[in-house]
């Protein structure tokens, strides 16, 4: 028969495995599309890690990128293997010091992974137009440049676009700079003026018109956090 301290020593280590493997509630936000509350959610086990050595960090981040990946895949039958592979490749240079980076990184690695933005489509135009779409974000896109460059008639991609994607063309270009524009202000120190060039928006204003419009809030704000 157990001890009471026995018992204690057995729950604590079950609560531990719990949390160093079970990030379900973080699965589900990201899959859902609230990028930000899973990197929040993700900060506040940050506190618990600090305290854990450099082997149980790693455990978690690899369980964390592992538990997205077979989530996604179970969900949408989208196999994400290059960006888990990267994923793998970040944990190797793990340490106590830059764990948060990291976690950071995986979440938003799969947040922003354009495979799944593709492959999760079944119709073969749409991953064309979808593929061509992000290749050229930078660019003046039109629904009829688009057609031609994948050799479709541009009646047929709208009405593809709302059959098959839930939203019209311009709506999904929109969605898509705007998604391209978040990344950017994460992850890097660009000017807003740049981002959005580099996200195909011909003015800064206009750039910061169409992000509060979609996100609520300016750019800058949303860089600040």
């Amino acid at each position: 028969m157990k001890t009471n301290k026995q018992k204690k020593g057995i729950n604590k280590m079950i609560t531990q495995n719990e949390f160093l493997l079970n990030h379900n509630e973080l699965y589900i936000l990201l899959y859902n599309g609230n990028l930000q509350v899973a990197l929040n959610a993700f900060q506040e086990d940050r506190n618990q890690l600090e305290q854990l050595p450099p082997q149980q960090i790693r455990l978690y981040l690899s369980s964390l990128n592992h538990g997205i990946y077979n989530y996604i895949l179970i969900k949408e039958q989208v196999s994400l293997h290059d960006c888990c592979t990267k994923n793998e490749q970040l944990l190797i240079q793990c340490s106590s010091a830059n764990f948060a980076s990291i976690g950071n990184s995986i979440i938003t690695n799969y947040a922003y992974c354009k495979d799944y933005l593709v492959e999760k489509h079944e119709n073969e135009h749409i991953k064309n137009a979808i593929t061509y779409i992000h290749n050229h974000l930078d660019e003046n896109i039109s629904l009829q440049s688009v057609s031609e460059a994948i050799n479709l008639n541009h009646c047929y991609l709208c009405d593809l676009f709302r059959r098959e994607v839930h939203m019209t063309f311009g709506e999904y270009v929109l969605k898509q700079r705007i998604r391209l524009a978040k990344q950017l202000l994460q992850t890097s120190d660009l000017s807003t003026s740049f981002i959005a060039m580099r996200c195909g928006f011909n003015t800064a204003s206009y750039f910061s018109t169409c992000f509060k419009k979609q996100e609520g809030v300016t750019p800058s704000s949303y860089k600040r956090g």
